[in-house]
Parts: structure tokens; C-alpha cells; sequence
């Protein structure tokens, strides 16, 4: 089961083209670390500073050099995106 926002999100910003990509395309990435507000239980525990941190975390013990983190304001009226990039020190 996976958070409506996000897929939305997918949909309209198309990074995939059609609700039938969903599939395909959840299985090859990770959309969610926390489960957001809803599996957080609670808009008090801050699920978009907890991807956040959740993600810096995995960018520092992976291989990956971007990540994104969407947040949306509890019912998806206000929503934001953070994308990071991971720097190596020199």
C-alpha cells in the first residue's frame, strides 16, 4: 500500500506516464522510508523532517547520488520537494 500523494506526484510531475507504470516503476524505487503522516500515526511526528533525515542517512551509506523527499501539507493542498544531492569531500 503506498501513500495517494506521492502516486499522484508520480503522475503529474510524469515521471511516469500512465497509473498502469506504477507497478513497474514501485518496484524499482523506494517511494517511502517513513510511510508517511499516515503510518507516522501522527502530523505531530513530522514525516516530511523524517524523510528528510531518513534520506540523508541513506545517501550517506549508499551509492546513490540523489534523492527527493515530497511533502505535503497532511490532505495534499500544500505540497514541497527537496532534492538532494549528495557531495563527497575532496
Amino acid at each position: 500500500m503506498f501513500p495517494p500523494i506521492p502516486l499522484a506526484f508520480l503522475l503529474t510531475t510524469k515521471m511516469v506516464e500512465s497509473i498502469r507504470e506504477l507497478p513497474k516503476f514501485l518496484s524499482s524505487y523506494e517511494i517511502t522510508s517513513t510511510g508517511g503522516m499516515n503510518f507516522a500515526r501522527a502530523p505531530w511526528n513530522n514525516p516530511a523532517l523524517n524523510a528528510l533525515i531518513d534520506m540523508c542517512k541513506a545517501m550517506r551509506k549508499g551509492v546513490k547520488n540523489y534523492g527527493l523527499v515530497h511533502g505535503n501539507g497532511g490532505i495534499g493542498e500544500i505540497q514541497g520537494v527537496a532534492i538532494l544531492e549528495r557531495m563527497y569531500n575532496k
